[in-house]
């Protein structure tokens, strides 16, 4: 019998020995199993609202943090060091969402945890750090893009942002 090179049900290429198809996610090995274990391409998806909701969550709990650190430093410091400020506080805001995003931070910010979501490798795997900066970076890119980045979640069938396809990523719900 000859191994098949190709995904059944989408026509991709099967990587050799994978147990599912990582385009699409179909078993290789039981049908019977529910498509929800057996990839996360059948799992429920988490859409542009209740992303936006999270990452909102976040920002808040950013900018709460990072507004009373500065406090305590006083005003007319920080009038005279605001290009100091915003180096700082966007060095947090990319520090929290990679460490967050990465197998250190369990795949989930704050906000995530409070709607019921987890970014995931399309594999299932969790994100290295490298990956979630990548996948950061691309986020930057989508909303400074008019926010089309993100946008394109409303419209893609899986609920991936350009983010997301650049490193390979989905957000579940929990």
């Amino acid at each position: 019998m000859t191994a098949i090179n190709f995904c059944g049900s989408c026509g991709a290429r099967r990587e050799a020995g994978a147990p599912f198809c990582a385009t699409c996610g179909a078993s290789f090995t039981d049908l019977r199993a529910p498509p929800a274990s057996l990839a996360p391409a059948f799992a429920a998806k988490a859409g542009f609202w209740v992303r936006t909701w999270s990452f909102v969550i976040d920002l808040v709990l950013i900018s709460t943090v990072l507004g009373l650190a500065f406090s305590l430093l006083g005003t007319t410091a920080l009038a005279e060091l605001s290009e100091v400020v915003a180096l700082v506080s966007g060095l947090v805001q990319v520090g929290y969402f990679v460490i967050m995003w990465s197998d250190r931070g369990g795949g989930q910010t704050i906000g995530m945890r409070a709607v019921g979501t987890r970014v995931v490798r399309t594999d299932g795997a969790a994100l290295s750090i490298p990956t979630a900066l990548l996948r950061y970076l691309g986020l930057s890119l989508g909303l400074a893009v008019f926010f089309l980045g993100v946008i394109a979640i409303v419209l893609d069938p899986r609920r991936q942002g350009w983010h997301d396809r650049m490193v390979g990523t989905y957000v579940l719900r929990t």
